[in-house]
């Protein structure tokens, strides 16, 4: 005799309907738990996830269901704020961590993460959600001056109140970076004359921009020496930009307007 098997543990993609009509059904909190944590098919689970009211299951789902959806759909219904606490802290799920920070308003859980947090992406999230600006600039700061990844920096830049500071990164970029965009659209907002005076004075750095999208960097000797890059560099159209002389054009312009 075959054992009777409930709708929403199907592995069958052709009975999903079936599956989610008996989940829409079901009231039951003890049997949405079950289906939420062992059915088959993610979109069966999240359904369930959508009925749930425990707080400590939803956590549990936020956590550790290994579907970027499910997870994401016990996150939005999670709203004690010790929880929240908690996955801000823990969750290795970027896009979790941004709806559970959206929801946690303790501002002392706040700070507390924003100033010890590891990961600098954990730091911003929560630095977002201060209302103390002046704290928040100061940790701002601090992530400016000592992040190793340009791209974090590169995040900070905008939200930095500190111009000084904001035209200090925005050089370190220029010269620095190996994402070759991002060199040149921190130049492009560069505009303190002392730092531009550096660049100006600096190696011959040339930035070239290849018409199939890639990007890449050549240090040279003569801003004409072509014949230094490899035949990989020469086999595509690309354009070529001197950052120090453009830089010594934009001081010139600077002193003008002055």
């Amino acid at each position: 005799m075959r054992l009777f098997k409930p709708d929403w543990k199907t592995v069958d993609y052709s009975k999903e309907k079936k599956a989610l009509k008996a989940v829409e059904k079901e009231t039951n909190q003890i049997k949405l738990f079950e289906i939420a944590k062992t059915a088959p098919l993610y979109s069966v689970r999240r359904v369930a996830v959508k009925k749930l009211t425990n707080q400590g299951t939803l956590a549990d789902i936020a956590q550790n269901d290994n579907n970027s959806e499910v997870r994401l759909e016990a996150s939005v219904k999670l709203t004690d704020q010790t929880i929240l606490a908690d996955i801000t802290k823990n969750t290795d799920d970027y896009y979790v961590l941004k709806v559970v920070v959206k929801a946690l308003t303790d501002q002392k859980v706040l700070a507390d993460i924003a100033k010890n947090a590891k990961e600098y992406w954990r730091r911003l999230e929560a630095i977002e959600k201060l209302t103390d600006q002046n704290l928040a600039q100061t940790l701002l700061a601090d992530i400016a001056k000592n992040a190793k990844e340009y791209g974090i920096r590169w995040m900070v830049i905008g939200k930095l109140t500190d111009q000084n500071l904001a035209q200090t990164l925005l050089a370190d970029i220029a010269k620095n970076d190996t994402d070759y965009k991002r060199r040149l659209e921190a130049f492009e907002k560069l505009t303190d004359q002392s730092e531009l005076l550096k660049i100006a004075n600096s190696k011959i750095e040339i930035c070239v921009e290849w018409t199939t999208g890639r990007w890449g960097k050549r240090l040279i000797e003569d801003p004409a020496g072509f014949e230094n890059y490899t035949s990989d560099y020469v086999a595509e159209a690309y354009h070529v930009r001197d950052l120090r002389e453009e830089a010594k054009k934009r001081l010139i312009e600077l002193q003008i307007q002055q």
